[in-house]
């Protein structure tokens, strides 16, 4: 049943059966009050640090904080994905 199976995937159920995982794509938009643990760690405070840490970063990189290997403020960046998850 669709329902039933969207209820393990919010709840951070193993149901990824080929890796033997959560699917935790819900986790990255979760907000930040919501808690999905697994194995005994609450993925969404996981992701809200990695969240905390980009904004930091692109803020360092849009107010010229942020320098490259010459000194110089950054002017482009290229964003690399494969399969939805950027390297």
């Amino acid at each position: 049943n669709l329902e039933e199976k969207k209820a393990k995937m919010f709840s951070g159920a193993k149901i990824n059966t080929t890796e033997g995982r959560s699917v935790l794509h819900v986790a990255l938009r979760a907000p930040r009050t919501k808690a999905i643990v697994v194995d005994g760690v609450d993925q969404v405070a996981e992701v809200h640090k990695v969240l905390d840490s980009i904004q930091a970063f692109s803020g360092r990189v849009r107010s010229g904080a942020h320098v490259g290997c010459t000194g110089k403020p950054l002017t482009t960046v290229v964003a690399v994905s494969i399969g939805g998850s950027y390297l």
